[in-house]
């Protein structure tokens, strides 16, 4: 971090605080990690750095739902979806649509959330995208409750639905909802 802070580079700093934010994060720091996902967010937005700004919205959603603000979570992972949609950013749109998933978990909407995590599991496959931890564990969480709560063929309606999903589809579906 010492060099990404002295680096004239903007967007080293940027790339530098959100990963010390997401370590801080994993380690339950989640004031902390806010001030430095807050700090990334201020210089993504400066540097107009698209990519950037999709993630750190997903990360200020997932913390969010770690403080039960579902709002600011919503907000954050529209936030998101909009910049990657736009961007043409999958593995972000990916993100966040599981990040809108999680909050339709924690809200009891399992059918909506399966929908969207089955379309974000399509597209993370379409480009061999790997499930960053920070939402690998809300996704499996999310299914885990489904399978729990829903019947078989409820869960398999909900995640059919899902995978036929373009990705204009899910992105209207995930902001709508």
């Amino acid at each position: 971090m010492k060099l990404g802070r002295e680096s004239d580079d903007r967007y080293v700093k940027s790339v530098a605080l959100s990963s010390l934010g997401v370590t801080l994060f994993r380690q339950g720091s989640l004031r902390e990690a806010n001030l430095y996902y807050q700090e990334s967010l201020e210089l993504n937005l400066e540097i107009g750095d698209k990519v950037g700004l999709s993630l750190i919205h997903c990360y200020l959603g997932l913390l969010a739902l770690a403080q039960d603000q579902s709002n600011a979570a919503r907000g954050s992972f529209v936030e998101g979806l909009t910049i990657a949609h736009q961007s043409a950013i999958t593995s972000y749109l990916a993100y966040n649509l599981i990040g809108m998933a999680s909050l339709y978990n924690r809200e009891g909407r399992l059918s909506d959330c399966l929908v969207l995590l089955a379309a974000a599991t399509r597209i993370a496959e379409s480009i061999s995208l790997k499930i960053e931890p920070e939402l690998q564990e809300p996704y499996d969480k999310a299914i885990t409750e489904a399978r729990k709560k829903l019947s078989e063929e409820v869960f398999q309606s909900a995640w059919e639905a899902g995978e036929k999903m373009d990705i204009e589809r899910a992105v209207k579906f995930a902001k709508e909802k």
